[in-house]
């Protein structure tokens, strides 16, 4: 009798322990699958065809941007190093679908491990430090208006822009200093990227500070403010507001939400099943709780990946106007020239209205294009 409660007690400290350490992707030592082999498959497929989907989608609208651009301004700026960052991001979704696709067993070595970690980390932190510097700026413009124009210029934007690039890198690096690549089920390499442990062990607490500060802190105390002040400031001006403006404001609104709703909620889950999980007092069934965790942290990547393709198509006048001005490029034309009327600009932003593209082709018979972006 006595014999068997020690048995017990040994098999509810083992169930314990097991519990201490919170990972993403979560596995364990048990013969089991760490996710479902259907769900792996879709969410592997999906990364395959919307990452490669994306990246071509972010290039472009660089690509027309740059075109589209008569005169840049900070926020031309912005949004092409937020779309760089998302090419960033995406760039090491593949190789993360492939992984998945194995039950997290990593056959590419622990370098390999450590550059895909860091550059999901670099196009993420980038991507939102960037964001909340345009919410910033958006402020700053409706705000104090005749103040911010002094800081409406290339050379102040390129210093934010290298600053937060900085930033990025630096957070990016330190996030994964303690990378879990460890063996477990006897042969089988693990390449984590958290690694949270309810013991308070420098390691746990680093990882958990590098997860928590630029996945849910920074946005909260930065964007979630300012995104409230445009929100309360849109409603009471609405109708006094030039169209222009109120135009600006509502893309503004609609880009700061696709990142509310698609990124910083999905770190709030992964942060409440993370607490959930290292405070359970019991663990059961590990196999089962990898298969929620893991469920919900490819989730999670899906939705950073959905940010990265709608958002180039919710400034969707600037890609317009780069698509028609590269558009004699495109089809062989020798000569082209494009005119725009120029409206004041509203908030640090040119509007750019494209009336006629006059483009004279070989044979000196001319093509006209009328676009309205």
């Amino acid at each position: 009798m006595e014999a068997s409660k020690r048995e017990d007690n040994s098999t509810t400290d083992n169930c314990t322990e097991g519990l201490n350490i919170f990972r993403i992707p979560q596995v364990t030592n048990e013969d089991c699958k760490h996710i479902n082999v259907v769900a792996a498959q879709i969410f592997s497929d999906i990364f395959y065809v919307l990452t490669f989907t994306a990246i071509a989608i972010n290039i472009l609208k660089i690509l027309s941007t740059v075109r589209g651009a008569q005169k840049w301004t900070t926020s031309h700026i912005y949004l092409v190093n937020i779309a760089a960052a998302h090419i960033i991001f995406l760039l090491p979704c593949p190789v993360w679908g492939m992984y998945l696709n194995q039950q997290y067993d990593w056959h590419l070595g622990k370098y390999a491990c450590s550059i895909m970690n860091f550059t999901n980390a670099l196009g993420h932190f980038g991507g939102t430090l960037l964001i909340c510097i345009i919410c910033v700026d958006r402020v700053v413009s409706i705000h104090f208006p005749v103040t911010s124009i002094q800081y409406k210029n290339v050379k102040f934007g390129k210093m934010v822009v290298m600053t937060s690039w900085t930033l990025s890198t630096v957070i990016a690096s330190l996030s994964y200093v303690y990378t879990p690549f460890t063996v477990y089920g006897g042969s089988k390499h693990l390449c984590g990227a958290m690694n949270i442990g309810n013991a308070l062990s420098f390691a746990s607490v680093w990882s958990f500070t590098m997860f928590f500060v630029p996945n849910i802190l920074i946005p909260t105390v930065v964007i979630v403010p300012c995104f409230v002040k445009i929100m309360v400031y849109l409603c009471c001006q609405q109708t006094r507001l030039p169209y222009d403006m109120g135009k600006v404001i509502k893309l503004d609104i609609a880009y700061i939400s696709s990142f509310l709703i698609l990124c910083l909620s999905s770190s709030y889950a992964i942060l409440i099943v993370c607490f959930v999980y290292l405070t359970s007092p019991s663990c059961h069934d590990k196999c089962r709780w990898a298969n929620v965790i893991n469920l919900l942290s490819e989730t999670a990547r899906l939705l950073n990946v959905f940010n990265a393709v709608i958002s180039p198509f919710i400034y969707l006048s600037k890609f317009k106007l780069g698509l028609c001005t590269s558009l004699c490029d495109c089809t062989n034309l020798k000569l082209c020239s494009c005119e725009c009327s120029q409206q004041p600009p509203a908030l640090g932003i040119q509007t750019l209205q494209l009336v006629y593209i006059p483009c004279v082709t070989d044979d000196h018979s001319e093509l006209k294009i009328n676009a309205h972006c």
